[in-house]
């Protein structure tokens, strides 16, 4: 091209065209494959926020229901009293006269 310039080539204008043409095509396809990239990563790390948000669901249902057994636990230690064996196994003469 730069010799076509120095030498006034006759086909100077229609290497100029072409020129502009692949230069247009280059800059088309740069910016479509930018573009692509750019909208595939928005779209992943969407997929990532709702899977999150699905996630944190999951674990503020499964801390509600912690508390309510935390609370269920704690009203069943207050009401319970102090003397009655938890889990105790059981004697031979109460099983006798069971």
């Amino acid at each position: 091209m730069e010799q076509a310039t120095r030498t006034n080539d006759p086909a100077l204008a229609d290497l100029q065209k072409q020129l502009a043409e692949v230069s247009g095509q280059r800059d088309t396809v740069f910016k479509g494959e930018t573009l692509r990239g750019l909208l595939l990563t928005s779209y992943g790390f969407s997929e990532f926020g709702r899977k999150a948000e699905q996630a944190a669901l999951v674990t503020f249902v499964g801390a509600g229901l912690l508390l309510l057994l935390s609370i269920a636990g704690l009203v069943h230690a207050f009401r319970t009293p102090a003397t009655e064996a938890f889990a105790a196994p059981e004697r031979a003469k109460d099983r006798a006269t069971a």
